[in-house]
């Protein structure tokens, strides 16, 4: 399951999730896009799905330590605005890709691959 994968946040991390605009962020996203649009992350190897003005699913995260704490800090920025960020079941764990070649940027590394993701329900 992927919450097993996710870190524990040091009380720094925690404290810098939960901050007001932070959570007003969460907030706003998930009142700007209809239930089902996509909020894709690729800089942080992270996409959601939104769900309703209160929830959101994660249905990609990049399997890469990093990715994995910011998908734990987007959880502990929802949690603290009263939201819902659904992980597991609904969740892929993309396979990291390693090394990257010179001139090529960590976020050319984290996107997602050419080839488009179809959710099975």
């Amino acid at each position: 399951m992927i919450s097993d994968l996710l870190p524990k946040l040091p009380a720094e991390a925690v404290q810098d999730s939960e901050r007001e605009e932070l959570q007003e962020w969460a907030i706003g996203m998930l009142q700007f896009y209809p239930p089902g649009g996509i909020h894709d992350m690729p800089d942080w190897g992270i996409t959601l799905q939104i769900e309703s003005t209160t929830s959101a699913r994660c249905i990609r995260v990049v399997d890469h330590e990093w990715c994995l704490f910011r998908l734990q800090q987007i959880i502990t920025t929802f949690k603290a605005a009263g939201l819902e960020l659904k992980v597991d079941q609904i969740t892929m764990l993309q396979p990291f890709i390693e090394g990257i070649e010179e001139g090529e940027t960590a976020e050319q590394v984290l996107q997602s691959s050419d080839s488009p993701m179809i959710e099975v329900v």
